[in-house]
């Protein structure tokens, strides 16, 4: 048997009705189509989440950056201060030596 039907008996091709045959493939089509549109839905919805979602980890990264170099900056600061308060401590306890025990902090 081929898909025209040339093989198949007159009496099965005409046991079906044609228009419910036509009914049931406008039904499936309908059903197809509805189905198709929900995915195509979901996908844009999907993809409107990505694209937010992207945007917001490059924001959050380029923040994170930031505030890693910011604590970087303060860190050799906080080291710079220390290094002051060191100093400065010498100086009071010893302030005749001072300067020598200053050099010998820093070498």
């Amino acid at each position: 048997m081929d898909e025209n039907g040339a093989d198949t008996p007159e009496q099965v091709l005409k046991f079906v009705p044609k228009e419910r045959l036509r009914g049931y493939a406008s039904l499936v089509e309908e059903a197809g189509e509805a189905i198709i549109a929900k995915i195509q839905q979901a996908a844009d919805l999907s993809n409107e989440n990505c694209d937010r979602a992207m945007k917001l980890a490059h924001k959050l990264s380029m923040q994170l950056r930031a505030a890693e170099d910011r604590i970087n900056q303060l860190e050799a600061e906080v080291e710079l201060l220390r290094d002051r308060a060191v100093r400065a401590e010498l100086w009071k306890r010893f302030p005749s030596e001072g300067n020598s025990h200053l050099s010998t902090t820093h070498s």
